[in-house]
């Protein structure tokens, strides 16, 4: 092999491995060793002496960049595990290579009919091997880190292959976490089989962090990605949105779709609260008609053509009813007091298809992401929060106040001086 312009001589495998014993147990000396090789070399010339300088370096700061990498996967599972556990994703798009990935079955894994996020237990192997990389004993840190290591590297690896050769769609934070996983297989193999670096502290230019203080980095990387959907600012209420609502009264203004499971499931939440304020919250339902529900359309044209004092019972009816058929919502109508004839005409006419049309424009003009899409006051959230969330809206609705939580430069600059503190504090000579 060359160097430079040198010569460089690489030992046989049988040579390497009888002189890793060697330096093992204290009768040779190494001159340097390499944690991602599994190959020593002898060089000779100027060229080749600072590379063996060098060397030791790299050794050294070997189990540096396998934390680093650990680090980096926890970050990426922290943000793909906010995604699945809302019902509407807060970093990647809906129409993004991750929502795919999301919504082709393969995000899930179904425990005791649970179906539990993938990235959640990514979450908790990168944080198990990050863990293992800070045992003080080199023997038992390398005996920890190593099959966990491999283990995550091969499952990086298949579900690399996942996306390329079934799915045909890459998630971006999936292949952060999953290619972090493969390297770090493969720096672990190297300082396994590297005698001399397994034993060295890593540090970065002479200094090293306290484990304490890399314990709470490795905190912080999880818990940022998974705060921030939960404390970021709302943006304004759309002025179009603002409009409807009713003076002196909380408004909800509702998104829905009367044949999807989870606005069904916001009604089951909601309509309690609204029964309890006794005439102070007024509803305001906006249907939309996904194309997948095959019910949904001529449901939200038959919201859309009943009066003002039957809207809500109609409304509960269609999201309570298993029979949404056309036949079905057409006799409750009549039940309730309308005239068949004047109820197929409205549901079949211009002013109805006109009116469900607008609510799609608004609804995309509001740019929300998802169904069900909902605005109390001064707040705003898609998918179904708790039933403290829609309390705490309409209480606030109630007085007035606007919305809390904080910008996207408030947020980066506290998780920022944290990342400063924890540093700062933790830093130790090596």
């Amino acid at each position: 092999m060359l160097v430079g312009n040198r010569a460089v001589f690489l030992p046989s495998r049988k040579f390497f491995f009888k002189w890793a014993r060697s330096s093992a147990n204290g009768s040779v000396k190494p001159p340097f060793a390499v944690p991602v090789a599994l190959s020593y070399v002898r060089a000779r010339g100027s060229e080749s002496k600072n590379l063996l300088r060098q060397l030791p370096v790299l050794a050294r700061q070997g189990w540096l960049w396998v934390r680093l990498l650990a680090l980096t996967a926890l970050v990426a599972s922290a943000v793909l595990t906010a995604d699945y556990v809302n019902e509407v994703a807060t970093y990647c798009a809906e129409n993004s290579g991750c929502a795919a990935v999301r919504h082709s079955g393969f995000g899930y894994l179904a425990f005791f009919g649970m179906k539990v996020p993938l990235p959640s237990l990514g979450l908790f192997g990168f944080a198990t091997l990050f863990a293992g990389t800070l045992i003080n004993n080199a023997d038992r840190r390398r005996r920890f880190v190593a099959p966990l290591a491999v283990f995550g590297g091969l499952v990086g690896l298949s579900l690399i292959a996942v996306q390329a050769l079934v799915i045909h769609r890459f998630c971006v934070w999936c292949l952060v976490a999953d290619s972090s996983a493969v390297l770090m297989a493969g720096a672990v193999l190297g300082l396994y089989f590297s005698p001399t670096a397994i034993q060295l502290e890593s540090s970065f230019r002479g200094l090293r962090l306290a484990i304490w203080a890399q314990c709470l980095l490795a905190i912080l990387a999880c818990a940022v990605p998974l705060i921030w959907p939960r404390v970021k600012l709302q943006p304004p209420v759309p002025p179009e949105i603002a409009a409807l609502y009713v003076p002196g009264k909380v408004t909800i203004v509702e998104f829905v779709d009367f044949e999807c499971p989870h606005c069904r499931h916001l009604h089951e939440v909601l309509a309690p609260l609204v029964k309890q304020a006794a005439g102070k919250v007024v509803v305001l339902r906006r249907p939309i008609a996904l194309a997948q529900h095959p019910h949904s359309k001529f449901a939200a044209l038959s919201a859309l053509c009943v009066g003002d004092s039957v809207a809500e019972a109609f409304s509960d009816f269609l999201f309570t009813t298993e029979d949404l058929s056309a036949g079905g919502i057409k006799a409750y109508a009549v039940s309730l007091g309308m005239n068949a004839g004047a109820f197929d005409a409205c549901v079949t006419g211009k002013a109805a298809a006109a009116k469900l049309d607008a609510a799609r424009a608004l609804f995309d003009k509001a740019k929300l992401q998802g169904l069900p899409s909902t605005y109390i006051g001064a707040w705003q959230n898609s998918g179904v929060a708790s039933l403290e969330l829609y309390e705490d809206a309409i209480r606030r609705a109630e007085l007035g106040e606007g919305s809390r939580g904080l910008s996207v430069a408030q947020f980066s600059g506290i998780s920022f001086l944290s990342l400063l503190a924890i540093v700062f504090l933790g830093r130790r000579k090596a």
